[in-house]
């Protein structure tokens, strides 16, 4: 609340009488709180698109280079998998830089029924393609159920989880 208090005097100028004006200030608040977050997404968006630019185009560019120099037949195992290692880090970095540019743009999710055992072995066999050794195993199980949510995320969710396991097994 904003409160002003304002004095009435008498002759000899002693407040004899006080009166006190409240106005409730949460809604401008609340939307001083909203502009501060727009603004501090804005500049996340700004950043975000700096990196996805500066960043991106030449982790594309090493990216290429070491698959140019994975296909070669004279390498020596253990040159072939550190190159592996170093796609498998590139991808990742490119995955950290595309949450970074979601993040500074959401959007609202799209609702549909999504049957999850089919978009587990899609995110599956979309992780066995990116990983190029074949070191990690995975076993999609049970019945499949249906939930209502966004496909698109939840298909991105499933993916970091099981990325973030990998990583984590190794």
């Amino acid at each position: 609340a904003d409160t002003t208090i304002v004095p009435f005097l008498s002759d000899g100028g002693m407040p004899y009488l006080y009166l006190a004006i409240h106005h409730d200030v949460t809604e401008q608040k609340q939307a001083e709180i909203r502009l501060r977050s727009q603004a501090a997404l804005a500049k996340i968006a700004e950043m975000a698109a700096l990196v996805a630019h500066e960043v991106r185009n030449p982790v594309a560019g090493v990216r290429g280079i070491l698959q140019l120099f994975e296909a070669r037949p004279s390498l020596s195992p253990a040159d072939l998998r550190l190159t592996r290692h170093m796609i498998e880090r590139l991808d990742l970095l490119d995955a950290h830089i595309k949450a970074l540019v979601q993040y500074a743009e959401p959007r609202s999710p799209r609702l549909e029924t999504v049957a999850i055992r089919p978009l587990l072995e899609e995110v599956v066999a979309s992780l066995q393609r990116e990983s190029s050794n074949g070191a990690t195993q995975y076993d999609v199980r049970g019945s499949d159920a249906r939930v209502l949510g966004d496909r698109e995320m939840l298909q991105k969710a499933f993916s970091h989880l099981l990325a973030n396991a990998r990583e984590a097994q190794s």
